[in-house]
Parts: structure tokens; sequence; C-alpha cells
């Protein structure tokens, strides 16, 4: 018995013994190493002539840790795994796994399920299999079928087969525009192409809860979503058709989107949010505290239209709306609206043009508000278009002094 250090945590070594076979093999027996919880033993033949035939037990081992050996961002692949690993030159030189199960087995940090995994890598061509059944939520049972191609450019091609499957992993991929991504999808995703030329297909219904940075509102979005891609791989679309989406209050609104993207990295979108009339009105924006010197914050429960576009971090909201229930809104533009005590940024309308009508017209709003500002220290670049039918309770405060607090 022994002690090593690896990466500043000790390892006790156990039962370890060596026998040399010829000048060329070694034989393995019974060796053990255990930190904490887990604990890898190995027996078998290792040859320096590559006839390799080794037994791995390991038992609640991270797999980050053998992914991490990789050395390939796009296969964070995580959990616990108990079970066999076999490295073995039969046939053709390969590591595989056999009963392997792997506790909240993950991929990009986000948890799939408890996972039987079946791996082949083939050695000699670079190529790994993989074949895993994922316990989902209600017992579901999601499928995992695809392979991972290693050599000078890297790819994979991964089938998700997904009943109930836990969808945080698609954070990694919305983060520009979706804040904190989580839910569960059913449904066919294809994930496919050269590692830094990704794309992703597939019409999965969506049951999953987010929050859009520009109105600060939390959205469960409870319907399909329709992910395509064009004939060169290149362009992809996520789309949204008459989708139906929730605010916290679980009042419902309707969401059309066309979200283009280059490989899951440069986006363009527009989504358009229209909000029914109702009792309650949907909680557009849901910004309650002022932080960071936003330029507004506050809450809306509206009906009306919401439209939102962007690109490489400019992004333009356009809302026209009635408020709905009891709304405030705070406005503060910034310094350079008020040069020359202009305030153009403000124009209000007489109350009495509204009575006759139902409707709210963009060329003649009560109170709009359209301000653009680029923060020094942020490549955000926003603009916001609010024309709002403001009832008896709604509150608008507008910040007219730069410099009050």
């Amino acid at each position: 018995p022994c002690q090593i250090l690896v990466n500043n945590d000790t390892v006790n070594c156990e039962g370890i013994s060596i026998e040399k076979k010829d000048a060329k093999t070694y034989g393995l027996n019974k060796f053990g190493m255990r930190h904490k919880e887990q604990r890898v033993a190995a027996e078998g033949i290792i040859s320096t002539e590559g006839r390799n035939n080794l037994s791995i037990h390991i038992e609640n081992l991270g797999l980050d840790t053998l992914f991490n050996c990789l050395g390939k961002s796009y296969l964070m692949f995580g959990g616990i795994g108990t079970g066999e690993i076999v490295y073995s030159a039969d046939s053709v030189n390969h590591i595989e796994t056999k009963n392997l199960f792997i506790k909240d087995f993950s991929y990009l940090s986000g948890v799939l399920g408890d996972t039987h995994l079946d791996a082949f890598y083939d050695l000699g061509r670079g190529r790994i299999e993989l074949d895993a059944d994922i316990l989902s939520l209600d017992d579901e049972h999601t499928g995992i079928s695809g392979y991972v191609q290693l050599g000078k450019i890297d790819s994979l091609d991964l089938n998700f087969d997904a009943s109930k499957m836990r969808a945080r992993f698609l954070a990694h991929w919305l983060k520009g525009f979706l804040h904190d991504f989580d839910g569960v999808l059913t449904g066919n995703l294809h994930l496919f192409g050269p590692a830094r030329r990704l794309n992703l297909t597939g019409k999965p219904y969506v049951d999953a809860t987010f929050t859009n940075n520009l109105i600060g509102s939390r959205l469960n979005l409870r319907d399909t979503i329709y992910l395509t891609a064009d004939e060169m791989l290149e362009n992809g679309l996520i789309a949204m058709n008459n989708a139906k989406v929730y605010d916290k209050y679980q009042q419902m609104a309707y969401v059309n989107a066309s979200i283009r993207h280059k490989n899951l990295l440069k986006y363009n979108y527009e989504v358009k949010i229209d909000m029914p009339n109702g009792n309650s009105g949907f909680l557009l924006f849901d910004k309650p505290s002022h932080y960071n010197n936003e330029m507004y914050w506050g809450q809306l429960f509206t009906s009306g239209t919401a439209v939102m576009r962007g690109a490489d971090g400019k992004h333009r909201v356009d809302v026209s709306c009635k408020t709905v229930g009891k709304s405030q809104f705070n406005l503060s533009p910034g310094e350079e609206s008020y040069s020359d005590n202009s305030y153009s940024f403000l124009t209000f309308r007489d109350k009495k043009k509204f009575e006759d009508s139902e409707s709210l017209d963009y060329s003649d709003p009560k109170i709009q508000f359209e301000q653009q500002e680029e923060k020094s220290n942020s490549s955000t670049y926003i603009e916001l278009s609010l024309q709002a039918q403001a009832t008896e309770n709604c509150q608008v405060y507008v910040q007219m002094d730069p410099l009050a607090e």
C-alpha cells in the first residue's frame, strides 16, 4: 500500500502486483486506487507491442475525469460512473464499456438523468460510438445514439429520441439571448457536424422556462419548436409558430419567432409576442429593481404586441400595448437625452383621443419612449420604443434629472 498525490488530493494505492511475463509483456494483478468514495481497480496484460488486454473496474468515478483527458470542450460529459472499462487489442485496438451505470449523466453541464451507457472507442480509427439509455422524468426513457470522430477535424453525430428529457444542456447555445434556460423536451433532436460548426435539427415539444434579459420576464414555453439547417449545413433556423408562452402568473400569450444562427454561434432573431385582452394582463416587463444603470425597470401587465429584434449584441424592442391591472414603469434614459432641455424621448397626447378607440396606433401614442444607450463597459446596445395606453392602474415615472437618485 502507498499514497500518491493527484491534483492536490491524496489517493491510496492498494494491492499492487506487477508480474513480468516476457521482455515486452507485463501482468497487472489487483492494482487498485481509492479516494474517498471513488475506486479504480485494474487487472490484465500490458504489452509494449500493443497486445493489451486490460479490465478496469470503476466505482463512483467522476466521468468528467475521463473525458477531460481528451481535452475536447464539446465532449463535456459528466456524472458518477460505476462499471467496467475494457482496453483490448482483440480484433481492433479499442476501449469499451461494459455494464456502465452513470448517476446524473450530464452533457454540457446539463444533467440528463441516470444512464446506462455503452461506448466503443476504436483507437485506430479515432471513432467513439455511443448508445445511452437515460431515465427521464416520470420514469420515461430517452435514447441517445451516434458517434464522435476524432482527427484533424473532429466531428460528432448524436441522435436524441427524447421523452421528457431534461433540456438544460441547450442553455450552452442559447445563453446569448436567453438566460437560465431549463426544462424538458419530448421528440427527436439531431446534433451533428464538425465540432466547430455544429448544427441542431428536430421538432421537439418543449416545456421550458427562461428569462429574456431585455424585458426581464421569466417565461414558460409549452409548445413545439422547429429546428432546421440549410443544405450547406452552415445556417440554421429555430422557429415558433403561435407557440404558447406563460408568465409567472400563468397568463398566456402567443409567440412567433424566427431565430437564425450560423452553426449555433451567431444569432439574428425576430420574436413577436401577442398578448390577448384579459382581466389580469400578461406580465411583459418584469424588472422590479433598478440596478446596473438600466434604462428602464418596473412591471408592466399588458395586452397588445411586443416585437424584439437583434443580432451581434444589438437589440431593439418595439411595444404597442394597453396596460391591464396594476403596473408601474420607470424610465431613466441617460444624460444624452437632456441636452438643451428638450426631452425629445417623451411625447404626450390628449387622453380624449383614446376614449372612442379600443385600438392603439403606433403613430398616436399616449407616452412614447425611444432611447438608445451604449454602455462603455458593455458590447450590448439596446433601443426601446414603448407606446402604451396607460390606464388609471398604471403608474409611469420618468427620472427627469440625470443626477437624481
